[in-house]
Order: C-alpha cells, then structure tokens, then sequence
C-alpha cells in the first residue's frame, strides 16, 4: 500500500526593497496629507464642499487633456474645463432658470437631491471640441472623443459626490440659516463617508496584500503591478470594512441613508459594499489604459507620490458615479417604479 504523503503548503510573502519601502513611505505621508485636506470640505457641506468639488473639475479636466504632452491648444483647454464645470454645476443653473431659487433655502443641498447633465450643454461641448479637430491638425478625433467621454464620467463622478454629501442634509437641518454644517452634528456625512472609506480601503487593502502576497498579475498590459491577490485582496478589506460601518451605524440608528441602505434593505449594503471595490478597480484600470495609450506615468504632480488630482480620483470617479446611479435607481424603484435617473 502507498502512503498519503503530507501536503506542506507554505506561503512566503514576497521580499520588500528599498524603494518599494520608500515609495510606501511616500504614498502614506501624501495620503494622510490628502486626508487633512479632504475633510473640512465634506465636514463643512454646503457651498464650501461645492466650491471644493468644482476645484476638483478644473484641475481634473485640465490633466485630462494635459495628458496628451502639449498636443492641444488653448481653446481645448477652455472648452474641456468649461464643459466639465458646467455639467458639474448644471443642477444649480436649472434651479435658476426654472425660478426655484424662490422656494428653496439657499443652501447648494437643495440642488443636489437628484443628478442632472444637460443634453444642450452636451451637445454643444461635443461640437465644440470636435471643431479643435478640424481647426488644429495635433489635435485629432481619437483625441476628441477620449477628452469628451472621460469629462463626462468625471462630471458623473463630481455630481455623486454632490448627490451623496447633500441628499442627506436636506433633512437634517434644522436651521436654514446656518451655513457652517455644525447643525446636525455632522450626521449628514455619514453616507458620503460609505464611498470614501470603500475606495481608499480597496486601494490599500489591493497594495498591501498585492506587495506580500500577490504573484499572478492581473492585467499586466495595463498595469504591471496590480496582480489577482491584490484584487481580491481589496475586494476583502474594502467589503469587511464598509459593510461593517453601514451595519453598526444602522444598527444604532443612524443609518447611512434610511430606506436604501439599512437593516431592512441590508442587501444593498451587501451588494454595494462588494461592489465599490470592483468599481474602483475599474476605475483605476481605465486611467490607467489611457496613461499607457498616451504614454505617460501619471496625470500631473500635484501630489507627490501619488502624481496628479485625476490619478488619485479615478476610483473615486467610478465609485461615486455607480453608488449615486444605484441609489436613484433603488429609491425609484421603491417609490411605484418612478425612476429617479
């Protein structure tokens, strides 16, 4: 008879050089630095988080077409940034032409309980951009269709934000005078905290464990580094930490968004908390595409070690986008079958 020969297993982490270990030092302190940053806009809300989203448009939309090494002129430049600022802005400009601004409070919350780009603004941003074409012989149609698509899934990204920070506060505030988000003891974050902490624990669980653990890249035709492990990695981390923070603050009453994501509906909390992760990984994957077709490592150096604003907001982008979508779709859906997008 054969003897059963013991499997040994043994899982080796991978070696960590020296500049793997200096670029994590460096990708840390930034992203601390980034926090700071990032927090008294989101806990401040109202036109101060509106002001700090279109900063974010400008920036991201010049990198955008920055990207392409100084192919474009400036009319690009200024149609792009306008373009983004606009569909970005475009809830508070149909509030003023319709006149609700009579019936509204003030405050940017009252714009952003719903997302809306305009067709007409659409429209003509496309035909703008398209003239550059014909105008100017370096900047050609694959170059017009890239800085048209990525600008609207950017102003899709930017208007989540605004949908998640803001749909909240409308009925939390108890004083439509003030302006500082002191209020409501700062209840109306909680829900964009969820997409916040979804992303960057993707990206930190996908780095570690993919420094330690991963061996089989992904995809290594986009993204060299980025391997299976890392993936399920942030999958792992990002699902357990999210999921966790939307249960234990609905099971205390508050939460994060009643009648969406609570412990009645805690299926949307188990979808969406495993699918934020796979949406930032998306949204990493396809920046990271048009890094490599224009031949660039990151969109700008704003941030050091972490490159540009748009390198550090293209998961941000899917995330913010897919979880608003979801959510309209679900409140519609749960409102008679009235579809809210």
């Amino acid at each position: 008879m054969k003897k059963n020969k013991k499997l040994d297993i043994e899982i080796k982490p991978n070696e960590i050089t020296n500049e793997t270990k200096a670029s994590m030092k460096v990708r840390i302190i930034s992203a601390i630095v980034g926090v700071l940053i990032i927090i008294p806009p989101i806990f401040l809300g109202d036109w101060f988080f509106f002001a700090f989203v279109l900063f974010l448009s400008v920036v991201t939309s010049y990198e955008v077409v920055h990207c392409g090494k100084g192919k474009a002129s400036f009319w690009v430049y200024f149609t792009t940034i306008l373009l983004g600022v606009l569909c970005v802005s475009w809830p508070v400009f149909l509030g003023l032409i319709n006149g609700d601004i009579n019936s509204t409070s003030g405050h940017a919350y009252d714009y952003y309980q719903n997302m809306n780009i305009s067709l007409v603004i659409v429209f003509v941003g496309a035909s703008l951009l398209f003239t550059n074409v014909v105008l100017h012989e370096n900047f050609d149609v694959r170059d017009a269709c890239y800085v048209f698509t990525i600008i609207i899934l950017v102003s899709l990204g930017c208007q989540g934000m605004m949908y998640t920070r803001f749909v909240t506060s409308a009925e939390s505030s108890a004083h439509n005078h003030d302006w500082f988000n002191t209020y409501d003891n700062f209840v109306s974050c909680k829900f964009i905290l969820y997409p916040i902490l979804g992303t960057f624990s993707t990206d930190i669980g996908a780095y570690f464990v993919g420094i330690f653990f991963g061996k089989k890249k992904l995809n290594e035709r986009i993204s060299p580094k980025k391997t299976y492990g890392g993936f399920i990695g942030g999958i792992f981390v990002s699902g357990i930490i999210t999921a966790t923070y939307a249960f234990i603050m609905a099971a205390n009453g508050h939460a994060i968004l009643p009648g969406v994501f609570d412990i009645a509906h805690w299926y949307n909390i188990v979808v969406m908390s495993l699918f934020m992760p796979i949406l930032a990984t998306l949204g990493d994957f396809v920046f990271s595409a048009i890094k490599r077709y224009y031949g660039i490592k990151d969109f700008g150096n704003l941030i050091p070690g972490h490159g540009g604003l748009l390198d550090r907001v293209d998961s941000l982008t899917f995330v913010f986008a897919g979880l608003a979508l979801y959510t309209l779709l679900f409140s519609g859906l749960s409102n008679g079958g009235q579809l809210l997008v």
